[in-house]
């Protein structure tokens, strides 16, 4: 935890069983964290794996890509672990850039998967 008055956690989004799990496993070893996915599926079963290992997760279902989503998400973080929380904030943005370039990866497709991750995390 933080030193300061203001507990600090990990908001991860975009957990799956890759990459966000591996993020998530590796802050809860110090952190509370939050995990978030459209799918309850893709994080209850991480979740309670880090509760049963003695960390503190909390998932919520969320859309990065949807202003309301977060926002109604950081409402759950903040009945959860109060007001004035300090957050810090991982997300899979640019591990979706590897996708198939050479199977068509239209600008179109790029600027869902930037304005989905980016901008998910700039509101949070």
């Amino acid at each position: 935890m933080s030193s300061s008055s203001q507990p600090l956690i990990a908001i991860i989004s975009g957990v799956g069983p890759g990459t966000g799990a591996a993020v998530a496993r590796k802050f809860s070893a110090a952190y509370p964290v939050v995990l978030m996915a459209r799918n309850p599926d893709n994080y209850e079963d991480l979740v309670k794996e880090i509760n049963g290992n003695g960390g503190k997760a909390l998932g919520i279902s969320t859309d990065v890509a949807s202003s309301d989503s977060v926002k109604a998400a950081m409402e759950k973080v903040k009945g959860e672990f109060g007001e004035g929380v300090g957050c810090a904030v991982s997300s899979r943005s640019f591990f979706c850039l590897g996708w198939r370039i050479h199977e068509g990866l239209t600008g179109r497709r790029v600027s869902r998967v930037m304005g989905c991750d980016e901008r998910g995390t700039l509101v949070v």
